[in-house]
């Protein structure tokens, strides 16, 4: 059985700011080692289309 909870939050000035600042470094963290995956595949297909 699943259940779920919903719950909002009123952030005050301060929290607002912080919580800002932490998912701006948590997207530009994913988006850094998302490039990093991108670019590791296309240098794999690139050494694997030359070996045929």
């Amino acid at each position: 059985m699943l259940r779920s909870l919903k719950v909002r939050l009123y952030p005050d000035k301060d929290q607002k700011v912080m919580w800002g600042k932490n998912f701006g470094s948590c997207m530009f963290i994913w988006n850094y080692y998302l490039e990093l995956r991108i670019k590791k595949r296309q240098d794999q297909r690139k050494s694997m289309s030359g070996s045929i």
